[in-house]
C-alpha cells in the first residue's frame, strides 16, 4: 500500500483516545481537540539534531512571565483582559497564561516586535490548538503565519532564526491526524521544507518523504492547515 493510501486508511480508522494528565503526555503523541488533553500511544521519533529545544505547552502558569506578554495581548486584539473590560470583545477568551503562550523564533527579534504564539484549544471557540507568527512592520505586529496545530521542537541554526517543528492537526469528520513537518525561515515567512512523520511513525527514505510531502500539502490547502 503507498503512503498516500496508507495515510488515508489511518484517517478513516477510528483512533483509540485516552484521556490523560499533563505529566503523563511526555511518552505521548498528543492530539489537542477541545478537551486539550486527549492522546494517542506515542509513534517511534528519529534522535533530534543537537542543540534542538523540545517543546511542551500545558499552560499551567497562573501568572504571565513578563508583562510585556498581556501587552502584546491586548495589541494584537485576540482577547479580552478583565483589566480592560471591552464590550467590543465580548465572546473572546481571556488575556491569561492558561490560554495563551509565548515562544521566540529568533535570537535577532525581541518578543516585542516577533514571537510564536501557542494558542489553547477551545479559545475564543476555535476547536484545536494553534500556532501564530507575528512580526512588527511599520510600527505594527502583523501575522506572519498561522498554523492549525502546534510547537514540538525548536532548532537554532547560523542564520539566527531557528527552524522549528510543528505538529499540524487535521480534522476529518471528527477523526484526528497528525503531521509532523520541519518549517524554515526564507524571505520574510516559515514555509514547510520536509514531512517528518504521522501517527505511523517517522518517514525516512526519500521517496517516502517526498510522497508525504505532498500529501501533506494537499491536506495543507484542503483543510487550510496552514497560510
Amino acid at each position: 500500500m503507498n503512503l498516500k493510501n496508507k495515510t488515508l486508511s489511518t484517517l478513516l480508522l477510528s483512533i483509540t483516545l485516552i484521556g490523560c494528565t499533563p505529566s503523563e503526555q511526555e511518552d505521548k503523541v498528543i492530539i489537542e481537540t477541545q478537551d486539550d488533553v486527549v492522546a494517542v500511544e506515542a509513534v517511534p521519533e528519529k534522535k533530534a539534531p543537537e542543540g534542538s529545544i523540545e517543546i511542551s505547552t500545558s499552560f499551567e502558569d497562573s501568572t504571565f512571565r513578563d508583562s510585556i506578554e498581556r501587552e502584546l495581548l491586548n495589541e494584537i486584539n485576540i482577547c479580552f483582559d478583565s483589566l480592560q473590560p471591552d464590550p467590543r470583545k465580548e465572546g473572546m477568551s481571556l488575556c491569561s497564561p492558561e490560554n495563551f503562550a509565548f515562544y521566540t523564533y529568533s535570537d535577532k527579534i525581541s518578543l516585542e516586535n516577533g514571537f510564536l504564539l501557542q494558542v489553547k484549544a477551545g479559545v475564543n471557540n476555535y476547536p484545536v490548538r494553534r500556532l501564530l507568527f507575528f512580526i512588527r512592520e511599520n510600527g505594527r505586529l502583523v501575522t506572519m503565519n498561522s498554523v492549525q496545530g502546534y510547537l514540538v521542537q525548536k532548532r537554532p541554526t547560523p542564520s539566527g532564526f531557528d527552524d522549528l517543528v510543528v505538529s499540524l492537526v487535521d480534522n476529518l469528520e471528527g477523526t484526528y491526524q497528525r503531521y509532523d513537518v520541519l518549517l524554515q525561515y526564507k524571505e520574510g515567512k516559515y514555509h514547510l521544507i520536509e514531512a517528518l512523520g504521522d501517527l505511523q511513525g517517522s518517514i525516512d527514505t526519500p521517496e517516502m518523504k517526498k510522497n508525504a510531502k505532498a500529501f501533506f500539502e494537499e491536506r495543507i490547502r484542503k483543510n487550510k492547515l496552514m497560510f
